[in-house]
């Protein structure tokens, strides 16, 4: 289970330089279940990075940022949070990632510490927020694809009525959240496709059933080989999970102490990271930012 908030403590947003129609990319799994998709770097690659809605920033492993000689922002500093606390990590300029057809330079790319070859690892960085927000993106999960939308392609799902509408909101991270049901209670969740489990808070634990001892170790690992403390977790059953028009019966939920709810304000309510396991289940989700809204097709 891999949880990450990456902020960084000045403001430069990535800058798309390009832009041309392309077939959607392939949505691959890493070895530990991780979504990954062929990323490329100033003309080299593919490399497989994980897909991430909940990360603000895209984060490339320093092995690999070596190895590209990408240059180095000495004077500013980034900072990761996750799932056990929080760390300050270097900046590195990429000046050409391309991937679904678009390229962008990235004034502010953070980095993890060395970690095995992107061979070993099966993933060598996490495409964040910075450029998944470009353009409506959907996730084929059926057809286990990836692709940009034009704003015709969005406007025809959201015309469709076999897709839900599902009304979300944007924090001060840039990420989706919802509200959802479970067991008829009320519950905010963060639309999370990097985490490939949900797990919830301890509040949110209070409502479930049969809620297990804390036997569970979540590993939050970043990149294979990079991993911070274990976090010990309990397992527990939701009877009902309502997300609006969607219905799920009998979900096994996870449940731990993350770091990362305090940092999104949520430590004080029941509240969920909504990972893979959820999305996943369904044929497809749209995600379309400037709108805060995902269309979802069960």
């Amino acid at each position: 289970m891999r949880i990450l908030l990456a902020l960084i403590i000045w403001l430069s947003l990535a800058a798309p330089i390009k832009s041309r129609p392309e077939d959607a990319v392939p949505l691959g799994y890493s070895a530990d279940g991780h979504l990954v998709v062929p990323v490329y770097i100033n003309a080299s690659g593919p490399y497989a990075f994980i897909l991430d809605s909940a990360a603000s920033r895209t984060v490339i492993s320093t092995r690999l940022a070596t190895a590209l000689t990408l240059p180095l922002l000495p004077n500013r500093v980034g900072r990761l949070v996750g799932a056990s606390g929080e760390t300050t990590t270097q900046v590195y300029r990429v000046d050409a990632l391309r991937f679904a057809g678009q390229q962008w330079t990235l004034a502010a790319a953070l980095a993890l510490p060395a970690a095995p070859p992107p061979t070993e690892a099966g993933y060598a960085g996490i495409l964040g927020l910075d450029v998944l927000t470009t353009q409506p993106l959907l996730f084929d999960f059926k057809g286990r694809r990836l692709n940009f939308l034009s704003a015709d392609e969005a406007q025809r799902i959201r015309r469709d009525r076999r897709w839900h509408k599902i009304w979300a909101r944007r924090n001060f991270a840039g990420f989706l959240s919802v509200n959802l049901r479970i067991n008829g209670r009320r519950v905010r969740a963060i639309v999370d496709s990097g985490a490939r489990r949900s797990i919830g808070n301890e509040k949110l634990g209070a409502l479930l059933d049969d809620l297990s001892p804390a036997s569970i170790l979540v590993r939050e690992q970043i990149i294979t080989g990079v991993a911070l403390p274990q976090v010990p977790a309990r397992s527990g059953l939701a009877r009902t999970v309502r997300l609006q028009s969607l219905r799920w019966d009998e979900a096994e939920i996870l449940v731990a102490d993350l770091a990362v709810f305090e940092a999104l304000g949520l430590d004080h309510q029941p509240a969920l990271i909504l990972g893979l396991d959820f999305l996943q289940s369904t044929s497809g989700v749209m995600f379309d930012f400037s709108r805060q809204r995902l269309w979802i097709k069960p």
